[in-house]
């Protein structure tokens, strides 16, 4: 039986690439080769300028391996800065972890390493920006599979020399005759076999014909915890969950008693999980070849664990869930409601989550959780002693210093030190944390406060893997907590600037109606009394105040838009009698402007179905736009015809038209364009598209630059009953 076991430490979008960089590497050309075009894969797919194999190890013909397409270097520089780099991470005083250097996050250089051996060291470089989290992670499982690579090829020029030496040993005191011309090289490939599975990395497990375990080599001791002592001689299914057992026995004795020569142990119908020393399952692939050796069967079984693979699909599957359910709201409460929520889910039997005061609407924010139904009411405790001021915050270093805490087992004391009064402790304790994670929420470079998890009861404690995930989930927590509150920032900003126009546009209008009156009232005496000179200052007077009354209306109705309260008064409206009052309406305006305004109506439809005093307002808007933009001289034109089952009314004009860039936002609110004549706020065309799209149409312009502009609006067919 032979279980491989594989360790996966990249994201899952990078999943696709390493079988790929596993295939080039398996290959039949030289190693050197296959080491070059391995690299030249992967910095394809991650965008670097240069990589590189520093091979210490003497496996590989060229000490250095740079990828194909590299541009020239100075070999001898980049061979002396990757072997300083392999002596800093073979440093006995160096984390286990893998060591990586940076500089400024271009530059990288991680070990390559196998069977607890430093092999060599993968350099790539990288001048446009720093390598992201994901090139990293796939860098980081390359390098592993090098270490494999490198110590495999090592191993296999070690036993071609080996069996080189004992070939021409043999033939030295054995002559050769005639029919036993392979033997000796049937006994060197068995040594080469048992030097192989010796060596490698991987757990090699072989059973015989009644599924005893006949070699369990030092990678399967790694792996499964058993002493070889415990495990030869035995059945194989002790490797095998019990529930799993007699199901991967038939399957395996089905297998050895058919003509097949390989096949899987899912295929078979097995289990797939196997079984650790400690009862520990992991989920696993198995292959199955048949192997015979003169009248004894044996099978050799290829185990994959899919621990490592499985954790990190299971962990993206949890943060795209993450990114829709904190995406499906911009409410600030909701959006802390649907972290902590996340948060239970997969992190932490109890969540908290604090929000510095400048980041809460309310003050400084505290939401204590718990996953846990007995526990709920000590979490409701420890939130009300949390909101008293000045109570101390479990990870507080995580806000005052913005970067993540982790508490694998909480130490003694702890919780006291964290406690201000009795009712604050005895809530941690029901509560009775056993580990810990401190994650601040960072947003724009500025900590909006934490999002704290723990476990509780016989939850494992968090290891620096938990870490990495929580750290994911606070930072998407922090840009969607973020959003919330720009997004809330925007709401009451839009609110009272609408509070302030319907004030404003409710005060103007006192006095300008006096005004109003006042003048229509000296106009009506004058014109019994004439003075000289006067009716036109009062022209002036009163065109102002409707011009003035115009724009307090525009606010008037963008305010009830805005809040849904425009309501219409549909009824018959004869189109010709109307468009000709229109025109009548305008006609001052007309001749102060010196353009000739017109209706063509030969088309018209006889009656069309709307709020009559709204269309007007579309017309008034449009076509005081249009004597804005005709020059002196020029001509305006409104109209009407039938379009389909509805009606199509447009206002054309000779003026400057409007640029390509302008006509897709010349219906946004207080949009003006370059137009030198800003009069106005900018919501006249909004208030038309809105009208418009009321009555169930649209509203749109065209225009050629320096030939004019047309203004269209069409309204749908008129109810059944009219």
């Amino acid at each position: 039986m032979i279980i491989r076991m594989t360790n996966v430490s990249h994201p899952r979008a990078l999943l696709a690439l390493l079988p790929d960089v596993a295939d080039v590497l398996a290959g039949t050309e030289g190693a050197e080769r296959r080491a070059a075009r391995a690299l030249d894969l992967v910095r394809r797919a991650i965008g670097c300028e240069r990589m590189a194999v520093l091979d210490t190890s003497d496996a590989l013909a060229r000490k250095l391996v740079i990828e194909p397409e590299a541009p020239p270097a100075d070999h001898a520089e980049l061979e002396r800065k990757l072997t300083d780099t392999v002596g800093y991470v073979a440093d006995p005083g160096a984390s286990d972890e893998l060591v990586t250097r940076r500089k400024d996050g271009r530059e990288i250089a991680l070990p390559i390493a196998a069977g607890g051996e430093i092999l060599g060291a993968l350099w790539a470089e990288r001048s446009t920006s720093p390598m992201d989290e994901h090139g990293l992670a796939l860098l980081s499982a390359v390098a592993a599979q090098l270490g494999t690579f490198v110590q495999l090829v090592r191993a296999q020029r070690a036993l071609r020399d080996k069996d080189r030496r004992r070939a021409d040993s043999i033939g030295a005191r054995h002559p050769r005759r005639e029919g036993d011309a392979e033997a000796p090289q049937l006994q060197i490939s068995d040594e080469a076999v048992a030097t192989i599975v010796a060596i490698t990395t991987d757990a090699i497990i072989s059973i015989d014909f009644e599924q005893r375990v006949i070699l369990y080599n030092a990678g399967a001791e790694r792996i499964f915890g058993h002493a070889r002592d415990e495990i030869v001689g035995a059945r194989v299914g002790v490797l095998f969950p019990e529930r799993a057992r007699a199901a991967n026995q038939r399957a395996l004795g089905r297998f050895l008693a058919s003509d097949d020569t390989s096949t899987s142990l899912e295929g078979l119908g097995g289990a797939t999980v196997a079984l650790r020393k400690t009862g520990e399952e992991f989920p696993a692939e198995t292959a199955i070849t048949k192997v015979a050796r003169g009248s004894d069967t044996y099978a050799a079984l290829v185990v994959r664990d899919l621990t490592e693979r499985t954790r990190l699909e299971e962990e993206h599957r949890f943060l795209d869930e993450v990114g829709t359910l904190l995406a499906s709201s911009l409410d600030p409460d909701e959006t802390l409601a649907n972290v902590a929520a996340a948060a239970l889910r997969r992190l932490a039997d109890c969540c908290a989550i604090y929000l510095v005061g400048a980041h809460s609407s309310r003050g400084e924010h505290v939401t204590v959780t718990s996953r846990d139904a007995d526990k709920r009411h000590a979490a409701a405790a420890l939130e009300t002693a949390l909101r008293q001021p000045g109570a101390p915050k479990l990870g507080q270093s995580a806000i005052d210093r913005g970067q993540p805490l982790l508490l694998a087992d909480i130490p003694a004391g702890y919780l006291e030190g964290h406690a201000r009064s009795e009712d604050h402790l005895r809530a941690l304790r029901a509560l009775a944390p056993t580990s810990l994670m401190a994650l601040p929420l960072v947003a724009h470079g500025e900590v909006l406060g934490a999002l704290v998890v723990m476990t509780t009861g016989n939850t494992p404690p968090y290891k620096e893997r938990d870490l990495r995930l929580g750290s994911e989930l606070s930072r998407r927590a922090a840009a969607a907590v973020a959003n919330a509150q720009l997004y809330r920032a925007a709401k009451d900003a839009i609110r009272a600037r609408d509070e302030v126009l319907g004030i404003v546009a409710h005060d103007l209008r006192s006095p300008l109606n006096t005004i109003k009156l006042s003048a229509e009232a000296l106009e009506s005496r004058l014109s019994q009394a004439p003075v000289e000179g006067a009716p036109r200052p009062l022209a002036a007077i009163l065109r102002a105040t409707q011009r003035s009354d115009r724009l307090i209306r525009d606010l008037v109705d963008f305010h009830r838009l805005e809040a849904g309260q425009m309501t219409l008064e549909c009824d018959r409206v004869p189109v010709s009698a109307w468009l000709l009052d229109v025109v009548d309406h305008h006609k001052i305006a007309a001749e102060d402007a010196q353009v000739e305004l017109t209706a063509e109506l030969h088309e018209a439809p006889t009656c069309l179905w709307g709020d009559r005093e709204r269309l007007t307002q579309v017309f008034e808007n449009l076509i005081t736009n249009a004597f804005r933009a005709t020059p002196a001289g020029g001509r305006v034109s409104i109209g009407a015809r039938e379009d389909g089952a509805g009606a199509l009314l447009w206002v054309t004009d000779t003026g400057r038209g409007v640029e390509p860039d302008e006509l897709s936002r010349l219906f946004e609110r207080y949009f003006r364009g370059r137009l030198r004549d800003r009069r106005g706020a900018g919501l006249g065309l909004s208030i038309c598209k809105s009208i418009a799209e009321a009555h169930g149409g649209r509203i749109w312009a065209e225009s050629t630059p320096e030939r004019g502009a047309t203004f269209y609006f069409s309204l749908p067919a008129a109810p059944p009953e009219f």
